[in-house]
């Protein structure tokens, strides 16, 4: 029965492989520590069992759309050898290394079984997986291919409750990083999470959308927040839940409970490159911004083409005034990113705060000059104005933005970027817009 949900079952030693699913199992137990990235480098090892796979080669499969960091497959390697418990010294059991770029699988293969499932089912299976990685990277193109395997999944199997999942999150994603409205696409969001909910209501994956979505869009934090437990509470494991959770503490005024969420979440999934550009984030929110740049530093290094990355290092050597090696890295997201809006925002934001005005307006005619068929990201022409000194006219575009939905705005709580703001009246009104009435404020 497993393989029929699964897919192909690949049997060697004491393991299943299901290449299909993204899952490793020993002795019929789940081997957790096995992450989808080393479960798509045994696969690519099992196939060619008993013979030199170049690193090259392996690259290309993994990261089809990108150039990984230097070290980023020997990390790889290692994780998926010590989930097979290959951790000796060599001879290796299962994976072992020839030559200076190349790799094979030597352990002997008990069996293979096909799948008893549909073709159909297989391939949506297979879209699923392709959407969660273009999901880790969030510049622009890559969440549109998400978005597009997300929806070929769906036509495939309209039953696949993740890819229902992956949809809504996809649609979530181009919301907040202003590739697309936020008053568009967060309706669709929650559209796919209520087609989720059709299938399997109880899944994790499931109710933690809920919970994004009353978070971003519906701004109903109380309620999120119980989903984001629940989730917890079922499925520990569940990384982006803890970072979920994160934001609604960041947004709420709860800095230190933010860095312990995002800290979990890293525990979980360490070689995720959001999350650990997410922690230097929530450091920030902290004030602690030696410990949020030696953060970001670390991510920067482990991930050196990550815009996330960058860009959070950028904003915390703002916050410290180091203007010139903040520029550096808010030049770099913005490349990485291909020119996307939030990074060209952040980089206004910058230039402004460090004197270069010129380059600020530049940045902010890039975003209000955009075509008629575009989405103007409010949040960001008013964090440029603020850069600027124009307080009012950052005030305006903050209150278009948050009749525009958009997500950030519910960082106005706390966001250190705004602590000059705190006494503004017309600050003090906006948050109550928001939903921060009862809420305390953080206080410089």
């Amino acid at each position: 029965m497993k393989a029929n949900r699964l897919g192909r079952c690949i049997a060697f030693g004491d393991f299943e492989l299901y290449p299909e699913a993204g899952t490793l199992y020993r002795l019929g137990c789940r081997v957790t520590t096995a992450r989808p990235q080393e479960v798509s480098l045994l696969t690519i090892l099992i196939e060619n069992a008993g013979a030199r796979v170049t690193r090259s080669g392996i690259e290309a499969r993994l990261w089809p759309n990108t150039n990984p960091p230097k070290n980023r497959l020997n990390v790889v390697v290692s994780e998926a050898r010590s989930a097979l418990g290959d951790t000796n010294k060599e001879p290796r059991r299962f994976i072992t290394t020839l030559g200076e770029d190349g790799y094979c699988f030597v352990h002997p293969i008990k069996r293979v079984e096909r799948a008893r499932g549909s073709y159909d089912e297989i391939e949506a299976e297979q879209e699923c997986r392709a959407g969660m990685q273009c999901l880790e990277n969030r510049e622009d193109t890559s969440i549109r291919k998400a978005l597009a395997c997300f929806k070929r999944a769906i036509s495939k199997n309209p039953s696949h409750a993740l890819a229902w999942v992956g949809l809504g999150e996809a649609y979530l994603i181009l919301g907040i990083h202003c590739v697309d409205s936020p008053a568009e696409t967060f309706p669709k969001a929650l559209a796919a999470a209520q087609e989720a909910a059709k299938i399997d209501a109880s899944l994790p994956e499931v109710i933690h959308l809920f919970a994004m979505v009353e978070l971003c869009y519906l701004r109903m934090f109380k309620d999120a927040e119980e989903k984001f437990y629940r989730v917890l509470k079922v499925k520990p494991s569940l990384a982006f839940a803890h970072n979920g959770l994160g934001l609604l503490q960041a947004a709420t005024g709860r800095g230190e409970e933010f860095v312990s969420s995002l800290q979990k979440a890293i525990a979980f999934s360490p070689l995720s490159p959001p999350l650990n550009a997410f922690l230097c984030y929530s450091l920030c929110f902290t004030r602690r911004l030696e410990d949020a740049i030696t953060a970001g530093k670390k991510a920067v290094r482990s991930d050196p083409e990550s815009c996330l990355a960058h860009v959070c290092l950028g904003n915390a050597l703002l916050l410290q005034r180091e203007y010139a090696d903040a520029l550096i890295h808010l030049e770099k997201s913005r490349t990485l990113s291909h020119e996307s809006k939030t990074q060209v925002g952040f980089w206004a934001y910058g230039c402004a705060l460090a004197g270069q005005r010129d380059s600020a307006k530049q940045g902010l005619a890039k975003l209000i000059s955009v075509p008629q068929h575009e989405y103007v990201p409010s949040y960001f022409v008013g964090l440029i104005h603020l850069g600027l000194g124009n307080a009012d006219s950052a005030i305006d575009w903050l209150n278009r933005a948050c009749e525009e939905r958009s997500h950030w705005v519910i960082f106005l709580n706390s966001d250190p970027a705004f602590d000059g703001l705190r006494d503004n009246s017309r600050f003090k009104d906006l948050l109550k817009k928001v939903g921060f009435d009862v809420m305390p404020q953080w206080r410089p």
